[in-house]
């Protein structure tokens, strides 16, 4: 059974995923990297709105605009709601 993979920008919230790949230049991917966003990395989604994304990393909160987040490509785990 293959996993359903898509960017961290279109992830309803209430779902878990597992970072794939981060799809950016260096400085970006470094702040990402910063933050816990790395591959194979386990991520809540909390809040998914119009301009930004809240997840849970790592037990911190942070948030990240959508142009962002699209730049993250993850795969589903379950669905925590």
């Amino acid at each position: 059974m293959s996993k359903q993979v898509s960017p961290l920008s279109s992830v309803p919230e209430g779902y878990r995923v597992r970072v794939l790949r981060v799809c950016a230049g260096r400085g970006l991917s470094t702040r990402l990297y910063q933050m816990g966003v790395v591959p194979g990395e386990e991520i809540l989604v909390k809040h998914n709105n119009k301009g930004f994304i809240i997840l849970e990393v790592r037990g911190v909160e942070i948030s990240l605009s959508k142009g962002i987040a699209s730049k993250i490509e993850v795969e589903y785990l379950t669905n925590c709601l």
